[in-house]
């Protein structure tokens, strides 16, 4: 049995080498202007068709693993600053504003803020609905999706007033480079990253979307929507809306890391906390999926610009 184990052991070592000197062999040949040979050309074909299973398999077996690491449950931390529901309630009047086979999410009247007549309404246009067969079947991005809608999103300020649109934003998963002009909203999702009053036994139940929590001072209302990244992290945004300006927008956050130059960015994994006061907040996360780096992270908002700044420091952890 033991010599049976030797030759399949050189086995897999000659055909790792073959595969490792293809490459090479077939740009030695494409430099000679020389014709690679047939078993050259199926070496390559093996590698590449390798390297593809693997890209594809991945993000996969990273979806199949069970939440690690850092998780935060969403305590409440300050009341919606006007009634918000649904567009069971919302006057038609303003549904009528919106394009045909649009939806409401959420809405709420921010007039006790704005001090004029304004409601800000989280629509999309003819979304998709999403449920799970069963619990568990989404893997680690059921804590962040859960069951949900899913389709173009938009976030728009509205004056019932004059029955007017002042200013409409779209909402996009802006991540990684890649953009695309859709978004997942959950109608029951754990209550881990977004707001759940009534949360099952289970930690699940219907979500709070415009739950306006303590990130910004007294010249702006935000609210948090989260992008699954990996099991136990999520990328997070700040919507909401600004006196200053008198729009609704997304928050833009000046990151810090280390002493990198500042970068500017919309999403980031920092809208997860529950600030201590108001437009301010610490935060510490330990390592997780096989890491050896803990960040510090500080975060407070710039009333006078309506930006973000957060302060990112990593430091190796001994394992």
């Amino acid at each position: 049995m033991g010599w049976f184990l030797g030759v399949l052991i050189v086995i897999e070592l000659w055909t790792l080498w073959q595969l490792i000197k293809a490459p090479f062999q077939l740009v030695g040949s494409l430099m000679r202007s020389e014709k690679p040979s047939p078993w050259v050309i199926v070496k390559n074909i093996i590698l590449a068709g390798a390297a593809i299973a693997l890209v594809w398999w991945v993000p996969r077996a990273n979806e199949m693993r069970r939440p690690v690491g850092y998780t935060q449950e969403v305590q409440p931390t300050q009341a919606p600053v006007s009634s918000g529901s649904n567009d069971g309630q919302l006057s038609p009047s303003i549904v009528a504003l919106l394009p045909p086979n649009s939806q409401v999410i959420e809405w709420a009247d921010l007039a006790g803020f704005a001090g004029n007549p304004r409601t800000i309404v989280l629509w999309m246009l003819n979304p998709q609905r999403s449920v799970r067969t069963s619990r568990g079947d989404q893997g680690c991005s059921e804590s962040v999706t859960g069951d949900y809608w899913y389709g173009q999103t938009r976030l728009s300020l509205i004056n019932p007033s004059t029955r007017t649109v002042l200013n409409t934003i779209e909402v996009r998963e802006d991540l990684w480079g890649s953009s695309k002009d859709s978004f997942s909203l959950p109608f029951l999702v754990s209550n881990q990253y977004y707001y759940v009053a009534a949360p099952t036994q289970q930690g699940e139940g219907k979500p709070t979307i415009l739950y306006f929590r303590r990130f910004t001072d007294a010249s702006a209302v935000a609210f948090p929507l989260f992008v699954y990244e990996s099991c136990g992290n999520a990328q997070s945004s700040a919507f909401g809306y600004s006196k200053s300006s008198d729009h609704v927008l997304q928050f833009p956050v000046e990151m810090r890391w280390n002493n990198d130059p500042p970068k500017v960015e919309f999403w980031a994994g920092v809208f997860d906390q529950t600030p201590s006061t108001l437009g301010n907040w610490a935060f510490d996360r330990q390592p997780n999926h096989g890491s050896e780096t803990a960040m510090h992270g500080e975060v407070s908002f710039d009333g006078a610009a309506q930006r973000f700044i957060a302060t990112l420091t990593m430091r190796r952890v001994a394992q």
